[in-house]
């Protein structure tokens, strides 16, 4: 079985940064022509989506570490 390591903080710090894009990218598309906009706005949305889901499965993430902590500790005291 392979296994698959991966940096939740940089995926975090990943999702911020596309939405820094975003920004950007909607100030830039103010004079859009029409033609181009449904295609854009597609766009945007896929982005958008995909910061919100790294940031839901970051936040799952850490709250299952945390959960996990939380058994092995008191594993720990019950031990000794």
């Amino acid at each position: 079985m392979s296994r698959i390591v991966v940096d939740i903080d940089q995926l975090v710090r990943d999702s911020r940064s596309v939405s820094e894009h975003l920004t950007r990218i909607q100030n830039l598309r103010k004079d859009e022509p029409e033609g181009l906009k449904q295609q854009g706005d597609n766009v945007v949305a896929g982005l958008e989506e995909y910061s919100r889901c790294i940031r839901f499965a970051a936040d799952n993430y850490k709250r299952m570490q945390n959960e996990v902590r939380d058994v092995i500790s008191s594993i720990n005291v019950q031990g000794d």
